[in-house]
């Protein structure tokens, strides 16, 4: 693995994160900020940061920049994430 990337909150709780870099060149940022859902009690703010397969979240864009990820009929493709979780 030699992508990582670290946060660390006020509380002073810290997620470290390690991720392949030649399956995931880059992070992807997401964030609903309540329009997840117009529904009653659906309505949430999420926030995530995570490894993406393209330079942005967009499937199609990933596939033209050659980084999709393809698996061939009857076959699979492993990878591992490391989630570490320190309270300092």
């Amino acid at each position: 693995m030699d992508n990582r990337f670290s946060i660390t909150f006020k509380s002073g709780l810290s997620l470290d994160v390690e991720f392949p870099a030649r399956l995931f060149p880059s992070l992807g940022v997401w964030w609903n900020n309540s329009g997840h859902s117009n529904e009653k009690g659906l309505s949430r703010s999420e926030f995530a940061i995570e490894p993406i397969p393209g330079s942005d979240a967009f499937l199609s864009n990933a596939a033209s920049e050659g980084n999709a990820l393809r698996v061939p009929p009857r076959s699979s493709l492993r990878w591992s994430v490391v989630w570490r979780v320190r309270l300092d």
